[in-house]
């Protein structure tokens, strides 16, 4: 019996798994079915400048990557809801601008650091060269290298 329970428990523990899984299926099938809504609806212009977030009590988030592109999108908001509840989809629209959802973070730069013998070569280099903005932009670069370095 304590083995037949033992064989048990992974099954139900499957079986809810099963389920958890199946409803995020649904749900990614829903996301996918609204963005291609969304991309044969919107106009043109804004397709790459909006994201279709969930629907959630039968509101549908738009996130615009700027407020223009927002204002432009409320002012057909009504038409835009109208032409998806024409496609099977009735939703209000709720436009958000939210440059996070569109835009990856850029990677932070890194300070890059001349060698000493880069440094020396660049050194005997002003030195040689005539008075000019050509030499005074060496200078600058010299002495922001220096103080990185220090």
């Amino acid at each position: 019996m304590k083995k037949m329970m033992s064989i048990i428990k992974p099954a139900g523990w499957l079986a809810a798994a099963d389920i958890r899984l199946g409803e995020f299926q649904s749900a990614v099938d829903e996301a996918n079915r609204v963005d291609r809504l969304w991309r044969r609806i919107a106009p043109a212009w804004a397709r790459d400048e909006t994201v279709p977030g969930r629907v959630r009590d039968g509101v549908l988030p738009v996130y615009c990557r700027s407020a223009v592109v927002a204002g432009k999108l409320r002012q057909s908001s009504l038409r835009l809801a109208a032409e998806l509840a024409r496609a099977g989809l009735s939703v209000s629209l709720a436009i958000k601008v939210d440059v996070g959802q569109l835009l990856p973070t850029p990677p932070k730069s890194t300070q890059r650091v001349l060698s000493a013998r880069a440094l020396t070569t660049l050194d005997n280099l002003h030195v040689d060269l005539p008075e000019g903005s050509l030499k005074s932009a060496l200078a600058h670069l010299l002495s922001h290298q220096r103080n990185v370095v220090s």
